[in-house]
């Protein structure tokens, strides 16, 4: 009804005196009794108050009552209501709903919120009151502001059916990526190419779909055995560009700088890599990149951005089945989606190809007692590579290092267990290092095609293997 609309909007607030039942009954040359209906209605609702002698008034709106007062009627309307225009995450979310809005021919009502809570309740009365069929909330929660009795277990929902996206702490039917999954891979890409360094440009508010990205940054390095470091954490105030550059001139501004920085979105990345170039720095080079969504812009700047892409196209199809289900009055089998992200690798990463072909420069085996470490990047470029031998005492005259490449099925496992310093009939040198002294740090050059190596550890006197380390991939 068009009094419910203008409540809802605020066009009409509380203490405002309704028409009579004859005059708007006169003035829209319809019946009495329906009028004096829907003024019963809406006192039912509690939106109006009629009092004998003092006519109808507008009461404070109460949002939770228009949404739980759906009517039975279908409209082929669904409102989606976003978080902001701005971030091509939605573009490609949306594009997926429509997909599957195009198949009854529903008709889509989109509003946006300007990152602002209350503006997503707000919007949800204002389509409850327009009685769409359904809502889609994404990237808000408006479950807390429903009575838990609105979404139960195993029953179709009572009032407006809604399915929330994008945001893991709902406690209704939600559709959401693996977020932390994303976080992680991201990370563990990064520490892949041997960076122990890794800075973060992430959200200053501590919101639902940003903690477990920020979660998933932290246990990518707590895995690694690297202590996540307070200082490497950049927090901006939005999702935009700009924020994504302050955020960076922030980390690069360290006494330490990251060598490798994980935005949480692909625009943060983007304003990262225009200010990391502005300082006189490269990407890869200098500093690697990493964002998060895959938006088309990813493929277009320069280097193009290796990112880990959010399934939106897909997060669009299944949340509008869901609240299709739902509409239907059919409960969805499971009230709880999770899509998995993937990495989609590029260049700003430093996996194809950088200014110069040379591996990354904390390629190194550390010598100590009788054993031998390596630290560094699991994935190399294919060219020259340069490793550092890292003499920790006084105990052995020289040390030395071969690069081998195995046979297939052979494993630095079998190398390591190899009983004789003579080369085994199943490897191959690709390099080999002069004698390292002890407390001298003696670099190693070699040239390194595809594949994968490995490096076998010697010392002498005595003649001896002290170890192996490996595998060491290396890519073009």
């Amino acid at each position: 009804m068009q009094i419910t609309w203008l409540i809802a909007s605020g066009q009409l607030e509380p203490g405002d005196r309704l028409p009579t039942v004859r005059r708007l009954a006169e003035h829209l040359s319809i019946n009495l009794h329906t009028v004096r209906s829907a003024y019963q209605k809406l006192e039912m609702q509690g939106l109006v108050e009629t009092r004998r002698g003092r006519g109808t008034h507008v009461l404070s709106f109460d949002p939770r009552l228009v949404a739980q007062a759906a009517g039975p009627l279908r409209s082929h309307t669904v409102g989606v209501i976003v978080a902001g225009w701005g971030n091509p995450f939605y573009h490609t979310f949306l594009r997926g709903v429509e997909e599957v809005a195009e198949e009854d021919q529903t008709l889509l009502i989109l509003c946006t919120t300007h990152d602002d809570p209350g503006e997503a309740w707000r919007h949800f009365a204002r389509l409850s009151a327009k009685q769409v069929d359904g809502i889609l909330v994404v990237s808000h929660d408006v479950s807390e502001f429903l009575p838990p009795e609105s979404q139960p277990t195993g029953q179709v929902p009572k009032g407006m059916p809604y399915v929330t996206v994008d945001w893991p702490d709902c406690t209704g039917y939600v559709v959401l990526a693996d977020l932390e999954g994303a976080g992680y891979q991201a990370t563990q890409h990064l520490l892949e190419h041997g960076h122990r360094r890794i800075g973060l440009i992430t959200f200053a508010q501590d919101v639902a779909n940003v903690r477990p990205v920020n979660a998933g940054y932290r246990r990518a390095l707590q895995e690694a055995g690297i202590q996540s470091d307070p200082g490497l954490i950049a927090r901006v105030q939005s999702f935009e560009i700009a924020s994504g550059a302050e955020g960076a001139r922030e980390l690069l501004a360290l006494p330490g700088p990251p060598t490798a920085i994980f935005a949480i979105a692909d625009m943060l990345a983007f304003g990262a890599l225009r200010a990391i170039k502005e300082s006189g720095r490269r990407v890869p080079d200098d500093v690697a990149l990493v964002g998060f969504n895959d938006v088309p812009l990813a493929t277009l700047v320069d280097p193009p951005l290796t990112t880990v892409a959010a399934p939106t196209v897909k997060m669009g199809h299944q949340a509008m089945k869901m609240l299709r289900a739902l509409i239907a009055g059919k409960p969805p089998s499971r009230r709880r989606v999770i899509l998995p992200t993937s990495l989609v690798v590029r260049r700003s990463c430093g996996c194809y190809g950088r200014a110069s072909q040379a591996a990354p420069k904390d390629m190194t085996v550390t010598f100590e007692g009788d054993q031998c470490t390596y630290d560094g990047p699991k994935k190399v470029p294919a060219g020259e590579i340069t490793v550092t031998m890292d003499v920790k005492d006084q105990a052995y005259e020289a040390y030395a290092v071969y690069i081998l490449i195995l046979d297939e099925g052979k494993t630095v496992d079998d190398l390591a267990a190899w009983p004789s310093t003579d080369k085994p009939t199943w490897a191959r040198i690709s390099g080999w290092s002069e004698a390292g002294r002890p407390g001298q740090s003696n670099i190693l050059k070699a040239t390194v095609e595809e594949g994968t190596i490995y490096m076998a550890c010697f010392r002498r006197p005595p003649e001896a293997k002290i170890g192996a380390v490996g595998p060491i991939e290396v890519v073009k």
